[in-house]
């Protein structure tokens, strides 16, 4: 438990979104791996921050605020996309009409690598090139968006980008048949460089996020997103990255690139990302 009371204490740049994070969860890791049971909420947190502040913070409140930032990130892009796609020019199938409101998505979200409209054969506009000459049909998502189901977390290397990316999308009805689908590939680098930027956090804390598959999501060190963390090396990590498969929340110790790593994790019911932070103890 020392090793957490030094994981509990990380620093944050809270900025007013994030300090509405940080104060909603409030309410609310090669030698051996190690795992406990979950992570619960800390009882001592900060209710008011100024923005810009910077302030200290129990890891497990930092973990949900680093959780709910990218959820909320994520969440909003699929409800303005959802809006779009339940009016009448989405449910017009005409790209001359749909290409101005997908637009005015793009500007707005900056982590938005791509943003698209695709039909149901799988053929694609985006509101940078207008039809491509690409499919998504082959895409894992495709079909369940196509049975009228949004998607929000699958990972895909962009075919219109080629940048490592999630896929946030929502199917566009009329007269009770599916039509057609809106959704954005969110740049998965520059997520992640959102999120340090956002929480700045000091050198020893690591975060990331893995998907149900095992592999990098979201990482502090962007080279690593998209590598699946069982594969580099460290039977500690391997065996830690299986627990946090396989558990909702807790805490994992292993070794990975010379130094002792304890993290603690949590899922998301969102994306189906398993989200983590944590300490190097050299």
């Amino acid at each position: 438990m020392r090793r957490i009371a030094a994981l509990v204490s990380v620093v944050a740049t809270v900025c007013a979104c994030s300090a509405a994070s940080v104060a909603s969860a409030s309410g609310s890791a090669s030698g051996s791996s190690s795992a406990s049971g979950s992570a619960s909420a800390s009882a001592n947190t900060t209710a008011a921050i100024a923005p810009g502040r910077h302030v200290t913070v129990d890891a497990r409140v930092a973990l949900r605020a680093y959780t709910a930032f990218v959820e909320q990130r994520l969440g909003s892009v699929l409800t303005a996309l959802s809006a779009v796609a339940a009016g009448s020019d989405a449910r017009s199938g005409q790209w001359d009409r749909i290409s101005a409101p997908l637009a005015a998505i793009r500007a707005r979200v900056g982590t938005a690598a791509v943003v698209w409209y695709v039909e149901p054969d799988g053929s694609y506009f985006t509101t940078e090139e207008g039809l491509t000459n690409k499919s998504l049909a082959d895409r894992s998502y495709f079909a369940a968006l196509m049975a009228g189901r949004d998607a929000e977390g699958p990972l895909v290397v962009s075919k219109a980008s080629g940048r490592s990316s999630t896929i946030v999308a929502a199917p566009i009805r009329a007269n009770g048949h599916v039509i057609g689908g809106l959704g954005a590939s969110i740049d998965l680098v520059k997520l992640s460089k959102v999120v340090q930027t956002r929480f700045a956090f000091p050198s020893s804390v690591d975060f990331y996020a893995i998907d149900s598959a095992g592999r990098y999501a979201l990482n502090k060190a962007t080279s690593l997103i998209f590598s699946f963390p069982s594969k580099l090396g460290s039977p500690s990590l391997r065996a830690a990255v299986h627990t946090m498969l396989s558990t909702s929340s807790g805490r994992v110790s292993y070794r990975f690139d010379g130094a002792s790593r304890t993290v603690l994790y949590m899922r998301s019911r969102a994306t189906g990302w398993t989200f983590a932070i944590g300490v190097g103890n050299g």
